[in-house]
């Protein structure tokens, strides 16, 4: 008896064994499933985490550029500002002079900006595609006209002729101040050109000055009666809608329009 119970005994866990290995040594279903969650949480887990590393960095690394950038374009606007105080220092220095030395007062009598025109001239190279760099070219090629150095100006101001080109306002200042280079040295007819470009501009916001100019270059070459029509559309011209602008155009046209009689 004992023998046949011990030999069941081993025939039933011999036979729960082999159920055992038969099915691969496998661990339970739920087992498994608590694992994979587990396993794919934490992929969930750094994956937010990985995302908001990047979106830090990405936040940080913007901050820094623009940190960077608005200091960069104070340090540039401080140069220029710079140079500003230079030349109002010249003009004091002129004053001053005139003040101690009447007779120095003259109608061709004037400061001497061949130090700050120097520096407008550096800086204008040295930042040829922002709207500081052209207006510093302007105020150099400027006074490089008032000393009758036309070579300095014209390459000053050539380069800008296509970087303005979508700035109408900057447009306008640069051919008015090539065509008054270009009337300095007796070239009316390229000088009125530059005008007449400026004159068909649609959006031009100072026509009434480029106007007027027009009609200052047609008398010195001598048409009287197209500069005198000019001047009197001009003077004619009350209206507000330029506000102070259109009314010292005005005023000035008469001005002329009685200086020469016209």
């Amino acid at each position: 008896m004992f023998t046949r119970d011990r030999a069941q005994f081993f025939s039933s866990d011999t036979l729960q064994q082999g159920r055992v290995a038969a099915s691969g040594g496998k661990r339970p279903i739920f087992e498994e499933t608590s694992e994979r969650a587990i396993r794919a949480a934490h992929r969930r887990k750094w994956t937010v985490v990985g995302t908001v590393v990047l979106v830090v960095g990405a936040g940080a690394g913007l901050l820094t550029y623009s940190w960077s950038k608005s200091r960069a374009e104070r340090v540039v606007t401080q140069s220029y500002i710079d140079i500003e105080t230079v030349h109002k220092d010249e003009i004091k220095v002129f004053e001053e002079k005139v003040k101690a030395d009447p007779k120095l007062n003259t109608p061709d009598a004037r400061p001497d900006h061949s130090g700050s025109a120097k520096k407008f001239e550096d800086f204008a190279k040295a930042h040829p595609n922002s709207a500081l760099g052209w207006n510093a070219a302007l105020r150099a090629a400027n006074t490089f006209i008032e000393q009758q150095k036309y070579a300095e100006a014209q390459a000053l101001l050539e380069p800008l002729l296509i970087k303005t080109l979508r700035h109408v306002v900057f447009q306008v200042r640069v051919r008015k101040t090539i065509a008054g280079l270009l009337a300095e040295q007796g070239k009316i007819e390229p000088a009125l050109e530059q005008l007449s470009f400026l004159e068909k501009l649609s959006d031009n916001p100072l026509l009434s000055e480029v106007r007027l100019m027009q009609a200052q270059l047609l008398y010195k070459k001598g048409d009287k009666e197209q500069a005198g029509k000019i001047l009197r559309e001009l003077a004619a011209n009350k209206s507000t809608a330029a506000e102070g602008n259109a009314r010292s155009v005005a005023s000035e046209a008469s001005l002329w329009l009685g200086f020469w009689g016209l």
